[in-house]
């Protein structure tokens, strides 16, 4: 207080500032939320870590499933193992191949937690038996390692109010059988995506890039395909042959879908040679139209030039003829003069000799006159 009584400048100062904290404070938080208004995530990037998820998942639902069905005694068990594969899967594949990266990754956390909650507390919590905890235990590391992928792309302002939204939609929007039967989580996410101001960056691909994207899909469905006809047959087999008779059945379906594979995986390099044709035709003709570009331009070019030639000459041709006009005009203006002055000086001259006769014979008569 002795220090406030005798330094009033200092006390002043001390009191501004006391007054003034609560406003600067919520300018900085007024500049934090300007700031973070729009939250900002690289859509190329978060394309790429989407589609290592899809194989990452795939992988981890057929191993679990496999395991399962090795692991098993009971047929009913093991068809259901080969059903959750059958299906799982390509709902990851819808949900992940989304146009949107941001959707795809929303789709793909709300698949997860619906699955982890299927497996441990939902319709599904027994449907493995003995076996349920390879079930739980693959669907707790997808849910896992798909937000993990959410913690990395998505800005940490916005984490948990996606996350809240996510978890709340997966459930209250549950699993209840293996079929996959889910709930269209696309509208959802566009409100959320809306709400939130997320904001994609790096969206614009070139041809080259949306061919390897086709190429990559298109690889992954034909992966997929010849494994879902498998599948189907076997859990056919699983429903309507006896168990004595199966392994029969499978061995000879081995066999022929190792055919099957082989000629898939030719795929991906009929697909590269495919897309090296497309590239070479549009090269080919975007250098024909660059020709024929070229072709017009010059020959507009000559039209202009002979029409500028054709102008000029009509523009000298009609100089000339003036110019012989003119010509003409004078001539005959000279002509004209000159015919006056030749009738002026005849007159002049003939008036001259008149005047002159007259005053010679004046002259006579005078001298007539003056000898008489």
């Amino acid at each position: 207080m002795r220090i406030l009584n005798n330094n009033p400048p200092f006390s002043l100062v001390l009191a501004a500032l006391l007054l003034m904290g609560p406003v600067i404070i919520k300018a900085q938080k007024s500049n934090k939320l300007k700031h973070d208004h729009f939250a900002e995530i690289n859509a190329k990037d978060l394309r790429v870590d989407m589609d290592a998820f899809y194989i990452h998942f795939s992988g981890i639902v057929e191993e679990a499933a496999d395991s399962i069905a090795t692991l098993t005694h009971n047929d009913t068990v093991a068809a259901n193992a080969l059903f959750w594969k059958m299906n799982a899967i390509p709902a990851a594949q819808q949900a992940i191949f989304s146009a949107n990266p941001i959707v795809a990754l929303g789709d793909a956390t709300v698949l997860c937690i619906q699955m982890d909650h299927f497996f441990k507390d939902g319709a599904g919590k027994e449907i493995f038996k003995d076996e349920q905890n390879i079930a739980i235990r693959a669907s707790k590391k997808l849910r896992k390692d798909i937000i993990a992928i959410s913690g990395q792309m998505i800005p940490e302002q916005k984490a948990q109010s996606l996350g809240d939204a996510i978890r709340f939609f997966a459930l209250n929007n549950p699993i209840n059988s293996l079929y996959f039967n889910r709930k269209n989580v696309k509208p959802a996410m566009a409100k959320l995506i809306e709400e939130e101001k997320f904001k994609l960056k790096n969206v614009a691909q070139n041809l080259d890039q949306n061919v390897q994207d086709l190429n990559n899909r298109i690889v992954v469905f034909s992966n997929l395909m010849p494994k879902q006809i498998r599948w189907q047959s076997e859990y056919m087999i699983y429903k309507n042959t006896p168990a004595q008779l199966q392994n029969i059945a499978f061995d000879s379906l081995i066999f022929q879908f190792d055919s099957l594979m082989l000629f898939t995986n030719s795929i991906p390099e009929l697909i590269e040679s495919e897309r090296q044709e497309i590239i070479k035709t549009i090269a080919l003709e975007r250098e024909l139209i660059l020709a024929s570009v070229q072709n017009e331009h010059k020959t507009a070019w000559e039209n202009v030039d002979a029409q500028t030639k054709n102008a000029f000459h009509k523009i000298s041709s009609q100089r000339d003829s003036a110019f012989l006009l003119a010509d003409d005009l004078i001539l005959k203006s000279t002509e004209n003069a000159k015919e006056t002055s030749k009738e002026l000086i005849d007159f002049a001259f003939y008036r001259a000799l008149i005047i002159l006769a007259l005053l010679f014979i004046g002259a006579l008569i005078l001298i007539w006159f003056y000898k008489r």
